[in-house]
């Protein structure tokens, strides 16, 4: 959890974040982005386990605190927000939606400290925010492309015919997807059954080409022209 003294301090940062960038939402955005992504850091700080992207470490803290739907929300629509406002410089910043930013990582900082939010920070937004939009949802029966954390990795087994495969249960990260099961198989063209020793629990992965299951629900399997590619470490 967060101590005390390190909210009270992420408390006066947003504030700073707010009074500085004074009509520059954009800029005011990007400033708490870092903001956002140490709180998680520090959140993790002494976890042996490897991650990815700060994504990683969010799904990671969220499991391990049981972290209630209110709260993952805002961390989500938050994540997803500012990496719009940081990328696409054409981006559209409403400032019903700039206040649910400062909403979101004031109620972050309460949730994962107790620490009281500062009446001053939460008279700026009480009211005068406007939820943060989900990303779509992939149609269609094949997925072109999707980044996603794994979660769990099955052992490797073979079907009735010899070919090998594994099954991962994995959580995407810029769609509406959510937590999907996997299925990665060896083909002609490409044997994804030899990546069952080279990821791990909380680990990125960029997937291109899947086939969605026609009956199980959430459910995903390569082809032969499927290409994963493993984020680094950070």
């Amino acid at each position: 959890m967060l101590t005390t003294d390190t909210a009270s301090t992420l408390y006066a940062q947003l504030l700073e974040y707010h009074d500085t960038n004074q009509g520059e939402a954009r800029n005011a955005i990007r400033d708490m982005r870092p903001l956002f992504e140490g709180i998680f850091k520090t959140l993790t700080v002494g976890e042996e386990r490897a991650f990815s992207n700060i994504y990683a470490r969010t799904l990671f803290v969220m499991e391990t605190f049981r972290t209630p739907q209110e709260i993952t929300d805002r961390i989500h629509g938050f994540r997803r927000f500012a990496n719009r406002v940081v990328h696409e410089e054409a981006f559209t910043i409403s400032k019903e939606r700039y206040l649910a930013c400062l909403e979101a990582l004031a109620t972050i900082i309460h949730h994962f400290s107790g620490q009281a939010i500062p009446e001053t920070l939460s008279s700026l937004y009480t009211g005068k925010t406007r939820p943060f939009e989900k990303p779509p949802r992939p149609k269609g029966d094949t997925i072109a492309g999707v980044r996603c954390v794994v979660l769990e990795i099955a052992e490797l087994k073979e079907a009735s015919n010899g070919t090998p495969y594994f099954k991962l249960i994995c959580s995407a990260e810029d769609t509406d997807m959510g937590t999907f099961t996997l299925f990665l198989w060896k083909s002609e063209l490409n044997d994804l059954s030899r990546l069952h020793r080279l990821v791990w629990p909380w680990c990125t992965l960029q997937i291109h080409t899947l086939r969605k299951d026609a009956v199980a629900p959430d459910t995903y399997s390569s082809v032969p022209e499927t290409q994963v590619i493993r984020s680094p470490t950070i």
